[in-house]
């Protein structure tokens, strides 16, 4: 009875390593557009500048000048809290990305590594050297895809945090502005 349980979890396990090495190769991919998307928005990057009085002059990223022209047709400041709001959600939305990609990436990358130990170790156990070489090629290819992804992602979530985190900071701080503004023509 406890030998059919273990042969199918082995079973199962085994009948894993495909998707799994399609799921490896298909984050690998993505990370590698992630990248490029990254790369495309580092070069949009640029050092803010807000000028209070003049707020259509202010060098803006992308989410707050997309705020500043958005909130300029708002009279009602509830509607700017809640175009911050919306703000936080797209912001959170694209960092999404990044974090799934930095948490599934190492966990198939493991997944990859240890289904294809079992076929290895039986290999050994008979004394089938390419058996063992080859299931070993496999795990050790798919960690190294796991592991580029989830740094990848890691790295990617690391940096625009930092990035909306101020850029959260500017657009409150333009919603203020604007809210000022806002009552002082009531």
């Amino acid at each position: 009875m406890n030998q059919s349980i273990f042969s199918i979890m082995y079973l199962v396990s085994s009948s894993l390593l495909y998707p799994v090495v399609i799921g490896l190769l298909a984050l690998f991919v993505y990370s590698l557009f992630a990248l490029g998307d990254f790369l495309s928005e580092y070069t949009r990057q640029q050092k803010t500048q807000i000028k209070k009085d003049s707020l259509n002059e202010s060098k803006l990223n992308y989410f707050g000048s997309d705020f500043l022209t958005r909130a300029r047709h708002v009279a009602d400041v509830n509607e700017l809290q809640w175009l911050i709001g919306e703000c936080e959600m797209r912001m959170a939305h694209k960092l999404e990305h990044t974090r799934l990609l930095s948490t599934i990436g190492p966990i198939l990358g493991l997944m990859g590594t240890l289904i294809p130990l079992g076929p290895a170790l039986i290999g050994l156990a008979k004394g089938d050297v390419t058996q063992l070489a080859d299931n070993l090629v496999i795990a050790f290819a798919t960690t190294v895809l796991g592991l580029f992804a989830g740094g990848t992602g890691y790295l990617l979530t690391i940096v625009r945090k930092r990035w909306y985190a101020q850029e959260l900071n500017d657009i409150e701080y333009i919603s203020e502005v604007l809210s000022d503004e806002t009552t002082q023509t009531k």
